[in-house]
């Protein structure tokens, strides 16, 4: 038995080195997470949390690779583009929309018709917009077949393990769209930040059976309030929280509260947007700030 075991891991290992070294590769998650972590000394991981007002757009880069998680709205489109473009960005590896609210989809659009996108990963579709219907006409003017994440699911990308948790329900007693959201963690070497989409009471909960700690947390909704941010902040239990609100729609004092409580230190994009930098050992975080509030 200790023989087939000792078997069984050196074959883990073995695929793991593989995988790292394909680029992308997809995998459907057995057992615990991160048994795909075997990670190029030389790469580096920026994450950067646009200001695009009450919405998500955040960009995850290392020398070989880019994920952009979300879009923001469909207003602020060309100005996430213009971003994009003075950083040196002209290729997205993967784009991951975590649900079909407008502030997440709309700029989706804009960015299919501008950069060349090799994999597109969603949450189902439960609502309809003129914003995602501007990016499913995108989708099929440019022949794109996104990949809808129904099942835990990660993949190994130049050295990040992003793992993707989908909802558990077709449908939510309260506000489905938001709580269809994907909850994504990317793990590098021993930092994590999990990005928590808009979910809400309803969902919250199916992620405790899962290790979702991590180092950097996108708090869910805005910073809006709800009754299992306690419960969500102390099972993520993360150094730094980024809350992506605006001047006109601010976020609650009480989240703010709540992860300062836990120990984080808040960041909020809307004085700017944040840079995220970490070797896998340390992280440094700066705000380019734009304006006050």
């Amino acid at each position: 038995m200790r023989q087939k075991y000792l078997m069984s891991l050196i074959i883990c290992i073995c695929m793991a080195f593989l995988l790292a070294g394909c680029g992308l590769t997809g995998f459907k998650e057995q057992g615990t997470e991160g048994e795909v972590k075997v990670i190029p000394k030389d790469v580096e991981l920026e994450v950067t949390f646009y200001n695009v007002g009450k919405a998500d757009a955040t960009l995850l880069r290392t020398k070989n690779s880019k994920v952009l998680i979300d879009t923001g709205s469909a207003d602020e489109a060309e100005n996430l583009l213009e971003q994009l473009k003075e950083e040196g960005v002209e290729q997205i590896d993967v784009l991951l929309i975590s649900h079909f609210d407008k502030d997440h989809v709309g700029g989706a659009a804009k960015i299919l018709e501008n950069m060349q996108v090799k994999e597109i990963y969603t949450s189902y579709s439960c609502k309809e917009s003129k914003e995602v219907s501007a990016y499913e006409n995108a989708l099929d003017e440019f022949e794109y077949i996104p990949q809808i994440v129904r099942e835990l699911y990660a993949f190994s990308l130049d050295g990040v393990v992003y793992t993707i948790y989908p909802p558990e329900k077709e449908e939510y007693e309260r506000d489905t769209s938001n709580n269809s959201s994907l909850v994504v963690k990317a793990t590098y070497k021993k930092k994590s930040f999990l990005f928590a989409g808009d979910i809400q009471e309803d969902r919250i909960p199916e992620l405790f059976q899962y290790d979702i700690r991590s180092d950097v947390l996108k708090v869910p909704h805005h910073g809006e309030k709800d009754p299992e941010n306690k419960e969500l902040f102390a099972a993520v239990s993360p150094d730094y929280g980024i809350i992506t609100s605006s001047d006109e729609e601010l976020e609650a004092k009480k989240v703010k509260k709540q992860l300062e409580k836990e120990g984080a230190a808040v960041y909020l994009t809307r004085k700017g947007r944040v840079k995220v930098w970490t070797d896998g050992k340390i992280i440094e975080i700066s705000q380019e700030e734009e304006n006050e509030s």
